[in-house]
């Protein structure tokens, strides 16, 4: 059975991040209903596999981003949005009497492929193993900005808290005798932001990359690439059907804190036998394609989200005035 690398935390940490970054810009949370459901997979696959004319050799995913990426907002974008959303919620927190300092947002760069065709960089698996390097893996243990909020506190920031009561007309009620905002200060500070609850509320950006990547998995380019990868994997002496598989048979593996010779050198030969069959290569100008084919049937839209992207970056450039220097 092939494994899902987003469904393994040392394998597939980053998109979680990525998830995480955008929702703090977007207003994802379970007081923002979705205007639309995501296009279903189906819509989403073109009818024939897409021609791709030449395949680059390709040892790592460093530096590749899949076509998708384009319609999610970039590093600098991120950041910036982010520093106008923290800045309007202060703003709004000490209106009610919860004074707040102004926090800067540094939201990592994120890589969308790292990890989506299992471990790929050699200098990675000679260190970590199956591991995801330290930089990686998280805020290092640091509490989440709300983890030590009051109940009021609680129900201003977000719009809810436990056993509080909403008004008839579904709106958080008030506090100390004036009114909160929809979501709390939070969902005030992203609209005043980026102008809406949400941009790209269907998801269908998330939808193509998830959708492709499965449809690429069936793709005979994709299947042959890694039947060799196997047969490669083999002669090393490991028994692997997918380089997704990879290291998975080994929980003890994935529990331990730090990787084992033997972890090490099963995921040195995974590298090894990618890098001889060009795995990466193959897989990801074939996901590309079928991304690419994708987007096109959804262009309007994606140029739509792009756009307020753009727009919701300029927008907070704005509110933090002139000594933003991102």
């Amino acid at each position: 059975m092939t494994s899902d690398p987003r469904s393994h935390p040392q394998r597939r940490a980053v998109p979680a991040v990525i998830a995480a970054a955008v929702a703090v810009l977007t207003g994802c949370s379970s007081t923002t209903a979705r205007s639309t459901e995501p296009p279903t997979v189906d819509s989403l696959i073109p009818v024939t596999a897409p021609v791709v004319s030449a395949i680059p050799v390709l040892d790592s995913v460093r530096g590749l981003a899949l076509p998708a990426e384009t319609y999610r907002p970039t590093a600098a974008e991120r950041n910036i949005i982010a520093d106008a959303v923290n800045l309007k919620t202060a703003e709004c927190m000490t209106s009610f009497g919860f004074p707040q300092a102004r926090r800067t947002a540094h939201l990592p760069a994120p890589n969308q492929v790292d990890r989506l065709y299992g471990i790929s960089d050699l200098t990675t698996a000679q260190r970590y193993g199956y591991h995801l390097p330290e930089s990686t893996t998280g805020t290092g243990g640091k509490p989440r900005a709300d983890a030590t909020l009051s109940p009021a506190q609680r129900l201003v920031m977000t719009g809810t808290a436990a056993g509080a009561r909403t008004s008839p007309d579904g709106s958080p009620g008030r506090y100390q005798e004036k009114s909160i905002p929809v979501g709390g200060c939070a969902g005030e500070a992203r609209r005043q932001t980026i102008g809406v609850d949400e941009i790209d509320s269907t998801r269908v950006a998330d939808a193509i990359t998830v959708g492709m990547w499965e449809k690429s998995k069936t793709d005979p380019r994709v299947v042959a690439v890694i039947g060799a990868w196997s047969d490669c994997m083999r002669q090393s002496g490991y028994q692997y059907d997918s380089p997704l598989d990879a290291g998975v048979d080994h929980p003890e593996w994935l529990r331990a804190k730090t990787p084992s010779s033997a972890e090490i050198r099963a995921a040195v030969a995974d590298v090894g036998c990618k890098q001889r069959t060009n795995l990466i290569g193959v897989w990801f100008t074939v996901e590309s394609a079928y991304e690419n084919a994708a987007i096109q049937l959804h262009l309007e839209q994606l140029s739509q989200i792009r756009k307020q992207w753009e727009e919701a970056a300029a927008k907070a450039a704005q509110i933090l005035g002139p000594s933003t220097t991102r």
